[in-house]
Formats: structure tokens, sequence, C-alpha cells
């Protein structure tokens, strides 16, 4: 078991976050499916904003070739023409700039996952902030660009007969901060939400003796996880006040999509008896299991409170 207090996050690099970090304001405009046509399809026309997520779920004709699955999605579209866009052409995605009807290559290309044509479609999501542009494919990080010249304009697509264009979701973006003092009364969680295990707020130590009596308990047979936050929280840090209370595990849990796609910061006891025992891993969960990127030797001592930052910004994770 273990306890949690005070926890806060913050941004990095002014950009947007994921679970249990600084949160965005945030509302939906939906398109409905676009014309499979040569021309632009614009989905939307009052696109102002100059941090945004759009999410283009595709879906892919059965038997059709890579050669044949092809689409682009323009971006920041400019009154003159000028606009940056994602292509998707021959299983591999690419940034481009238009810029008086000249077309340039925007950082490097890559190819998407090989899952994307075995499951016939994707999730394509374009992340655009003021000087740079990402695309995620299925939640997993694919290319990167950097360029600041277009801020905003409208979104448009286009796509070849073999590719579907589902309903396109536009979402301004804001940073704003998240944290939680857990003073609560015991059952009531607020924004977080039980995935395994039990929870409750709880009063830890002389509530007059210090300044935060307040936490958050877990208990568990195996392992217990809760979580907040939305898809869209990426590139942020995380912080938290952590006190284990036996020699079983603990960590943070980071990137949540479901059960079976996070990553994890596993923290072990030096007091334990397991094989694994006094030390800390970085571990990817998903459908094929669990897989340790990263280790270090250290566990930690039952009783004791100890602070615990996870960042993670465009792939990159650091844990400190």
């Amino acid at each position: 078991m273990f306890k949690l207090i005070g926890m806060r996050m913050q941004q990095i690099w002014a950009t947007t976050l994921i679970i249990t970090a600084v949160a965005c304001s945030y509302h939906w405009a939906c398109a409905t499916n676009a014309s499979v046509q040569q021309q632009f399809k614009f989905l939307f026309t009052d696109a102002s904003d100059v941090r945004f997520d759009i999410r283009v779920p595709l879906e892919f004709r059965k038997g059709a070739s890579p050669k044949e699955i092809w689409c682009t999605v323009a971006f920041c579209y400019q009154p003159n023409g000028d606009h940056y866009s994602l292509r998707l052409a021959d299983g591999k995605l690419s940034f481009f700039k238009v810029s008086g009807g000249v077309e340039q290559p925007l950082g490097n290309d890559a190819s998407i996952p090989s899952a994307a044509f075995r499951n016939y479609g994707c999730t394509l999501t374009i992340k655009r902030r003021r000087w740079w542009m990402a695309t995620l494919v299925d939640n997993a990080l694919c290319t990167v660009a950097a360029d600041d010249e277009f801020a905003s304009g409208k979104v448009a697509v286009r796509a070849s007969p073999a590719v579907t264009v589902k309903v396109a979701r536009f979402q301004p973006v804001e940073a704003i901060s998240f944290s939680d003092d857990f003073m609560r009364a015991g059952e009531e969680m607020g924004s977080w939400e039980m995935v395994c295990g039990n929870w409750q707020n709880t009063v830890v130590g002389q509530p007059e003796l210090t300044a935060n009596p307040f936490a958050l308990r877990g208990d568990a047979t195996e392992y217990g996880i809760t979580v907040t936050g939305y898809w869209f929280w990426s590139d942020y840090a995380f912080k938290v006040a952590i006190k284990p209370s036996d020699a079983g595990t603990c960590g943070v849990v980071f990137n949540w999509i479901d059960d079976e796609h996070y990553y994890l910061v596993r923290w072990t006891s030096k007091a334990s008896h397991a094989d694994d025992r006094d030390c800390i891993q970085l571990i990817k969960v998903t459908p094929d299991g669990r897989t340790i990127l990263d280790g270090a030797l250290g566990g930690h001592i039952p009783g004791q409170w100890y602070k615990l930052e996870v960042r993670t910004f465009q792939g990159l994770i650091s844990v400190l």
C-alpha cells in the first residue's frame, strides 16, 4: 500500500499534457465524413487558434495495397493557398510546407506501424504548437517537424478512393496547471478514476502539525491504479509526494490510454525479498506485455516520504 500527498503538475515547453499533469481547456468541433476527391475538402474553416490538435480517423479498404492508400491533411491553410500538410503515401508519413506555390518537405518521413494495414485503418493525431508539429499514429509518436511561419488557418483533407476519412476533430489547447491536495471526504475521488485496487482520501500524521495532512491511500492485492486527465494531455512534468507503507512496490503511471497501453515508473523496496528488490524501473505496457526500458539501483524505505517526478516531451522521458 502507499499514499500520495500534494501532487502538482506543470507544463514543459509550453505544450499540452497527458495523465495527471497540466490540463488543457478545450472544446470539440466535429466534421462529417469528408468526400473522397482530388481537391481538398475543408473540414474546419474557423480554426484561428495557434495551438491545437487535429484527430483524423482513417479507414482503409480491405485488399487495398499501400500504393492505393494515400491521404493528405492540410492545416494552417492561408487565403493565398499557403499551408502545412501531413501526407500519408506508400506507407510513410511526411510533413510538407507549401509557400508561394512551392512545396518543400519538413523533418523526416516515418513508416506507419504495420498494424494500421492489418487493422484496415488508424487514427492520425496532428499536434501543432507555435514552432513545431508532430504526428501520432494510434497514440504513438511517429514524426516531428519544426516551422513557425503559419500560425493558424483552415483545416482540409483529401484522400484516395481506398481511404475513408471518418469524423475528424479539431481541438484548441491552452496550458492550465493541475494540482490536488486530496482535501476531500474519504470516498470522494474528485476527477480521479479508480482502475483497480481500493483508493480513498485519508489524514496522515498529526493534522495540527503539518501544512497538508491529507493524502490519497491505495490498497491492492496485486496492484492498484487510479488515473485522471484526458487523452490529449501530453508533454508535461508530474510531481508527487509518495509514502510506501510497506515493502511492496509503488510508482507512477503516465501516458495512460487504457489498461494495455501506458508507461509505468515502478519502484521496489530495499526491504523486499523479491528478486527485483531495491530498484526503480521505467516500463512500457502494451498488449504484448511489459518491457523494461531503463532502470537503476536504489529502492525505497517503507514509512519514508519521497518526491517523485516524471517529465515527458515528444517521446523523451526522464524520471527524477
